[in-house]
């Protein structure tokens, strides 16, 4: 019995011990390597170690730039918005130099100074708009849309001297030109009718001196603006199909003239010759009457 007693008790220890060795058995060490940091050849966003090398996409941005720049001074917006134009040509000698260095990305500071010569640009085109608005006095074809023009005219501008973010300024630009386009749209509509009649009239008196075959490289010019001008018509582009009709108007008047001139120089010319031959009939038979000729003897 005291034998038992004193066995129990080490069973148990021995159970516990087998226990406790089978749920923890040792793990193996995991072996770590070193990684070699990653070089970026190309500029990727997103790794930025030290050996990112951001020069070409630095430069990509600079040319859309430097694009966007050649556009806004081809439209004229240095002359028409001086003030504008001096602010971000300031931005844009700061962003050459940012662009310069190729250890950082400057993809968001060279698009914001882009947006903004884009901006000029649109309003270059807004101001160009507004001039034929008012030639035609078209403002009161669609008022409510002349108005959303002029707000977002001015908006745009105060946008690009407060130094605003360029796409703003871009969409405020965009959104004027949209809504001077609906008014000269109006306008026009009403007047491409007449225009159309007009060029028709004229192409009439053309083909009625046959200009078609005296003038073939004028008319056939003049026949294709006529019929772009009809295609811009029928899709409802009214501006491009009144200037067409106008246009055309003008070549086959143009034609008409130099073909009547022709024919009149041509007329004249057999006129003078017919009185040439006139005037010598005339003149011999006045010198046969003083002098007549002896027939010949047979």
């Amino acid at each position: 019995m005291s034998k038992n007693i004193f066995l129990f008790p080490l069973i148990i220890l021995l159970c516990l011990a087998l226990f406790v060795g089978c749920s923890s058995t040792p793990e193996e060490p995991v072996e770590t390597t070193e990684t070699e940091p990653v070089i970026s050849q190309g500029g990727e966003e997103g790794i930025p170690t030290e050996e990112t090398n951001y020069g070409s996409v630095n430069k990509t941005g600079l040319d859309a730039l430097n694009s966007a720049r050649d556009a806004a001074l081809a439209s004229g917006a240095d002359s028409l918005f001086p003030e504008e134009f001096a602010l971000i040509e300031a931005a844009y000698e700061i962003a050459k130099l940012a662009a310069a260095d190729d250890s950082l990305d400057q993809t968001v500071v060279l698009a914001n100074v882009q947006a903004r010569y884009k901006a000029l640009e649109q309003l270059a085109k807004a101001e160009g708009m507004k001039a034929k608005i008012k030639e035609y006095n078209f403002a009161s074809k669609k008022p409510e849309a002349m108005a959303q023009g002029d707000a977002e005219f001015a908006a745009a501008k105060a946008a690009l001297l407060l130094e605003a973010s360029g796409s703003e300024a871009v969409v405020r630009a965009s959104s004027a030109c949209t809504s001077y386009g609906a008014v000269l749209s109006a306008g026009f509509k009403e007047l491409v009718g007449g225009a159309k009649e007009k060029a028709y009239a004229q192409k009439e008196k053309a083909d009625s001196i046959k200009s078609d075959k005296a003038d073939k490289e004028a008319y056939s010019s003049a026949a294709k603006i006529l019929s772009s001008a009809d295609k811009a018509y029928t899709s409802g582009e009214y501006e491009a199909a009144f200037d067409g009709f106008e246009s055309a108007e003008k070549h086959f008047g143009e034609i008409y003239n130099r073909v009547l001139e022709k024919r009149a120089a041509a007329q004249a010319a057999i006129e003078r010759a017919k009185q040439k031959v006139n005037n010598t009939a005339e003149f011999a038979a006045e010198a046969d009457e003083i002098a007549p000729l002896e027939e010949e003897e047979k």
